[in-house]
């Protein structure tokens, strides 16, 4: 498969989903959670449990990553776009106090210096104003560009839109989809942690 698409001009595909998970906005809202943080460590999760989106290009070789971090886009005050390069948790609560820390911080640089600072990332994006229904990733065009992006939007009527965009050399459609269901199980365990700690508060 490498050898294949790795000579193609353009060896990227891009697969758009939509998830659907009961009672995530109202889990959200009881545990007073960002959904962006949320939405983003299942993202992270997910991409580490995934052999395949932690395989990278280096200089024509194939490296492994035993774990790969987020990188995803902060827009100041000033309306500048800037890029936050967090550090993957699994534990949630850790993970969303570095992910608030990073983003103030990335908020504070000056346009996109530092960006994408490791080879061990991957790109996240999220576009809360609308219905994600699918979208055409750009691409730097060099060779050794291989890190896989995800973006997604609103979550509407507990549904979230995702696409997801990565190097066909290493990574193929099966993988997607495990990531894909792998990310809907962290959030339906999220939807149920917080009805199993409303109840247990009865």
């Amino acid at each position: 498969m490498f050898e294949l698409f790795s000579a193609y001009g353009d060896p990227y595909f891009d697969l758009a989903v939509r998830l659907r998970v009961p009672g995530l906005r109202h889990a959200l809202s009881r545990r007073r959670h960002d959904a962006f943080g949320v939405v983003l460590q299942a993202v992270s999760c997910a991409v580490n449990e995934q052999e395949a989106l932690r395989l990278r290009l280096h200089e024509r070789k194939v490296v492994r990553f035993d774990t790969v971090h987020p990188s995803w886009v902060v827009v100041g005050h000033d309306g500048v776009m800037r890029f936050a390069n967090g550090r993957h948790d699994n534990d949630l609560e850790v993970f969303l106090a570095s992910v608030e820390r990073t983003s103030a911080l990335a908020a504070k640089r000056p346009g996109l210096a530092g960006a994408h600072a490791w080879d061990d990332f991957v790109y996240l994006r999220h576009l809360p104003e609308v219905e994600l229904l699918g979208a055409r990733m750009q691409r730097s065009g060099r060779p050794s560009d291989s890190v896989p992006h995800v973006m997604w939007g609103a979550i509407v009527d507990d549904a979230i839109g995702m696409t997801v965009s990565a190097h066909h050399g290493l990574v193929d459609e099966t993988d997607v989809v495990a990531f894909v269901g792998s990310v809907r199980g962290r959030l339906e365990s999220y939807v149920a942690a917080s009805v199993a700690t409303r109840i247990a508060a009865l």
